[in-house]
Order: structure tokens, then sequence, then C-alpha cells
């Protein structure tokens, strides 16, 4: 850290640097990247000005706070396996306005399971309690992707970070035209560290909630 104590005076531009690897502030245990904000300070020293740095490091230990106390939400909805039962549950929440933002079935012979995620999970949960849709929820890790060509590195931080990956399936609609994967994995906050330190930005339900 620079030196900014008695006789510094900030110098007024402040701006963001790109880090090639993490950080780890030793105080705190927390690892931060790719991005930092730097704002130098003037420092008067008998032998002139001098100029120190304050590197502040926010935007990594922001972004894991946020998917720790808002990680986006899975249902795993179970039905029998009969005709239109899938078209009762999305008409339900379509009544409601509640959007289905990610979609897959696991077909078995006698049942089905619905995986998805919804922009409304409170209401969701609410409407399938009261119309007998029985379901249970976890959280799963949602990153945004701009197209097909980004999953051979999304793949590769994992792999990298030693991530074994039970399921992934797509959103079917992100806003500004990018879309998202969701993923159920061994250990979210590891690969939600792997991810940002390729660029890659991690989504909280919040994100997702239109």
């Amino acid at each position: 850290m620079g030196d900014h104590g008695v006789g510094a005076e900030r110098s007024g531009r402040v701006g963001f640097e790109q880090l090639t690897n993490p950080r780890v502030l030793p105080s705190s245990g927390f690892t931060f990247g790719p991005f930092v904000l730097f704002a130098p300070f003037r420092r008067l020293t008998p032998k002139g000005e001098g100029f120190s740095v304050a590197v502040v490091f926010i935007r990594m230990a922001t972004r894991a706070t946020s998917l720790a106390t808002d990680p986006v939400k899975q249902f795993s909805v179970f039905s029998e396996n009969r005709v239109g039962r899938l078209y009762d549950l999305t008409a339900l929440l379509k009544a409601q306005n509640v959007h289905i933002m990610a979609l897959t079935t696991l077909d078995t012979t006698d049942s089905t399971i619905i995986r998805m995620i919804v922009d409304d999970p409170d209401k969701a949960r609410e409407l399938m309690i009261n119309n007998d849709f029985p379901y249970t929820e976890c959280d799963v890790l949602a990153v945004e992707i701009n197209d097909e060509g980004d999953l051979k590195a999304v793949l590769a931080a994992l792999f990298e970070a030693e991530i074994n990956i039970h399921y992934v399936y797509s959103f079917i609609k992100r806003p500004e035209g990018k879309s998202a994967l969701a993923m159920n994995i061994e250990d979210s906050d590891v690969a939600a560290q792997s991810l940002g330190q390729r660029g890659f930005k991690v989504l909280t339900q919040h994100d997702i909630s239109r």
C-alpha cells in the first residue's frame, strides 16, 4: 500500500487498473481481481513532493458478498409424466407475471423433474405450494456469456480450478442480447472466483429479476 498518512494530499485523479493476477489482502484473507480502484496521492516530504498510490480493493469483494447473499435459485419441480403438465406449470407462472428465465427437464418412466430459474422466486414458490406442484430448491451458479464461443473458456476456468460439473443448461433469454449458463457444481465460491479472474460475470438473483 502507498504511504498516504500525515502530509499526504490526494491528487484528484482516480482510475481503474486491470490486474494480470488476483491479489490477496493479507489482513482479510479475501482474494481480489481482476479490477481494483487506485487513487494517487501527492506526498509532501522534506526532500520535495512525491507520489504514492493508495490501492483500494473493492470490486471483487463486493461481488463475492453479493453472490453469497443473493444466489440464483433453481426450482426442481416433480411432476407425473403425462401430457400437459409442463404447460400447466408454465401457464400458471405466466398468468401471475412470473417469467421462466432458464428451463430443462429430466424424464423418467413415471415422472419428470422440471428444473427452472425464474425472475421472482418468492412468487413462484407461493404459486407452486398453492397449486400442488411439489418441488425442492437449491442455489446454482449462473455465468453470463456473449455467445457459444465462450463455452470453452468457461469450462477451462472450471477445469483449472478442478471443479466438477453435475449438470449445466442454458438460459432462454437475457437482457442486452447475452445468454447465460446455469450450472450445478461442487464448489460455487471457488468456481465464481475462477470465472471472475477470466473476466466472466457471475450473476446474482437480482441480475436476472425483471
